[in-house]
């Protein structure tokens, strides 16, 4: 009966059966109730699709495809994946474990020992802090899960994968292409040259 399902006031995605329902998920859903419009849930579609964006879905620059794609350019692993493949493998693996969070499967261990979420995801977006939260993602779940964990997650770190900024700081692209270029150093110093 379409009656009686319930949808979420806030995100107006999440459907449940009933209010007592709705209530008793809250917990789960909370972290993951983002508007109906936001990045996070197109980035996830776009994982779901398995389909690298195109350069004019705003995805391709906010979440760091367009530097992957200027930083490695085409470059192919030892893998046989482009760093393209590798950001959107990591992504999806995310996505996953963001799903299995939110969505238990019953004897299923949860992948997700962070708690990652899509909330996670946008405040480092905004913030031009992916690179941070991926080397924290990688990080927890090799070292709760080693060799289980999805492929992506070694190759990021195998081939040295960076994203940088995707947020201008700077009107002025000269100035942002030197802060870019900074903060992509920077990055790279803190997680491979240990």
């Amino acid at each position: 009966n379409h009656e009686s399902v319930k949808t979420c006031s806030r995100c107006k995605i999440n459907t449940y059966c009933s209010v007592r329902c709705q209530t008793a998920h809250w917990a789960f859903h909370k972290r993951n109730c983002l508007p109906a419009a936001s990045a996070v849930h197109k980035l996830f579609h776009v994982c779901w699709e398995d389909l690298i964006p195109a350069s004019t879905n705003p995805i391709w620059w906010q979440f760091g495809f367009a530097n992957i794609s200027e930083y490695h350019g085409i470059v192919i692993s030892r893998e046989g994946c482009t760093a393209l493949q590798i950001l959107l493998g990591l992504y999806q693996a995310i996505r996953i474990d963001v799903s299995l969070a939110e969505d238990p499967i019953p004897f299923q261990p949860p992948g997700n020992t962070m708690g990652m979420s899509k909330k996670m995801l946008q405040k480092a977006y905004k913030a031009n802090r992916l690179d941070g939260l991926l080397q924290r993602y990688i990080s927890n779940s090799i070292s709760s899960y080693g060799n289980r964990v999805a492929k992506y997650l070694f190759m990021w770190r195998q081939n040295k994968l960076i994203i940088g900024p995707t947020r201008p700081t700077s009107s002025n692209m000269v100035e942002w292409h030197k802060i870019k270029e900074e903060t992509r150093r920077n990055i790279y110093v803190k997680y491979y040259e240990h």
